[in-house]
């Protein structure tokens, strides 16, 4: 993989790690709070972003993992 397109990958991973990192410590308290205003539209808003944002994740890992795989073999 092209060194600058595997730094950018690095670099969009920790970004994905500090809004994941938000949604965990804050999601629940958001989510119970459009709960409590009875707003089920925004509560899977909250949701999807979370299932996108996990998905992301895991696929950035694999792209990464598997370029890393390649350097070493």
């Amino acid at each position: 993989m092209e060194k600058m397109k595997y730094e950018k990958l690095k670099c969009i991973r920790s970004m994905i790690a500090g809004a994941l990192q938000y949604y965990e410590i804050e999601g629940d308290e958001i989510i119970r709070a459009l709960a409590a205003d009875a707003k089920p539209g925004l509560i899977e808003g909250m949701e999807t972003i979370g299932a996108a944002l996990y998905w992301i994740q895991d696929e950035i890992e694999d792209v990464l993992h598997e370029a890393e795989k390649g350097e070493k073999g």
